[in-house]
């Protein structure tokens, strides 16, 4: 960082998520100002620049990289591009934000966490949901001590996508997201059960896809087994007009009950049920005292720049994405071949290099067939 505390960002993929991205860096100006943005479809870069007051459009990455006084490339494109981009930036001398899937292997991963320590850069994934004010207060429970042994927990997705949805050239490909609903959805409820219960040891999952035309999965069903033998169960769909992600996770002293309702910005309050009346005090103490002052991209991108600034801790780092990815290639693996995977996976692993070109399933076809 130079002398200044003012986070300069480049956006780069003009699309629905960079207009969240670019409204939590406004709501924390001056802590971020919005430097330029390159989409490959310059008429909506156009729009966007001037929808968000953003000082310049680029024509490509390159451009982008070569800046001035920049020090934040955020990378709201497909999945299929950020592995490459992300990258090219760090090559740059820059650190990058990226949205999720970072990238659709283990190896992927591996070789970025590789650049990111020769470029001394950080390389930060969008978790966004973790951010949430009653994940917050989860969370510091757990920090407290509160909680308990870990009995059993459930997660679900249910959210909806029409076809409009699938509608942009190559969306809903293996090749163009990496991935359905558990790569580019649940994957934040399955970051938000990693976080509160820790990574499973064991994963049997199911994946199908029901919607005409889309070959990555659109519902999925997962049991997770822990390292001290408590469960939990993820369900995820895209066709729920509910909209929402529901967490339940029952621990040793405390039960937590809630959702996350897509269709509204302020989400409902969550439910803490102490399992002897004498520690809800303390429970009410610990989540009044939790830093739930700002929402998911603003609270994620304000401890992103009081890193970068003041030398905190990375909110996310690139090891969350690692475990991100690590559940996903076990996931994919478990359904492909239609068998439990246990974990951590290793560098033999069969799907180490990612899932799009797995060996022949246990149907007897191969995603790419």
């Amino acid at each position: 960082m130079t002398g200044s505390s003012t986070v300069r960002v480049a956006i780069v993929g003009a699309g629905a998520i960079a207009d969240y991205h670019a409204r939590a860096y406004t709501a924390l100006s001056p802590r971020f100002r919005l430097a330029a943005v390159f989409d490959t479809d310059l008429p909506k870069a156009r729009a966007f620049a001037k929808t968000h007051g953003v000082q310049r459009v680029c024509n490509t990455l390159q451009e982008i990289a070569q800046l001035e006084d920049l020090e934040l490339v955020d990378l709201c494109t497909p999945p299929f591009l950020h592995v490459r981009q992300a990258a090219e930036v760090l090559a740059g001398g820059r650190h990058v934000l990226c949205e999720k899937p970072i990238a659709g292997s283990l190896s992927d991963i591996d070789r970025l966490g590789e650049l990111e320590r020769r470029a001394q850069r950080h390389l930060f994934p969008v978790f966004q949901y973790r951010f949430d004010p009653q994940v917050r207060k989860t969370l510091a429970l757990k920090d407290a001590g509160l909680l308990g042994n870990h009995r059993l927990s459930t997660v679900e997705n249910f959210w909806f996508r029409d076809d409009s949805y699938f509608r942009p050239s190559g969306r809903g490909s293996w090749r163009h997201d990496l991935g359905g609903t558990l790569a580019s959805h649940a994957i934040h409820a399955h970051d938000i059960l990693c976080e509160v219960v820790g990574m499973p040891k064991r994963v049997f999952a199911r994946t199908a896809s029901i919607r005409e035309g889309v070959e990555t999965e659109d519902m999925a069903a997962a049991t997770f087994i822990f390292g001290d033998g408590s469960f939990a169960t993820s369900a995820a769909n895209l066709d729920s007009k509910l909209e929402q992600s529901r967490f339940c996770f029952v621990f040793e002293r405390v039960s937590v009950e809630g959702v996350v309702d897509m269709t509204r910005w302020e989400q409902p309050p969550w439910r803490f049920v102490s399992a002897d009346p004498s520690d809800q005090d303390a429970i009410a103490e610990t989540i009044a005292a939790a830093d739930t002052d700002r929402e998911q991209f603003e609270a994620q991108f304000a401890a992103l720049h009081d890193c970068l600034v003041h030398g905190h801790p990375a909110p996310v780092t690139l090891e969350d994405a690692r475990r991100s990815v690590e559940l996903l290639t076990a996931m994919y693996y478990s359904a492909d071949q239609a068998t439990e995977v246990e974990l951590p996976l290793g560098v033999d692993h069969a799907y180490y290099d990612g899932w799009l070109a797995e060996p022949e399933s246990a149907g007897g076809e191969t995603r790419d067939g």
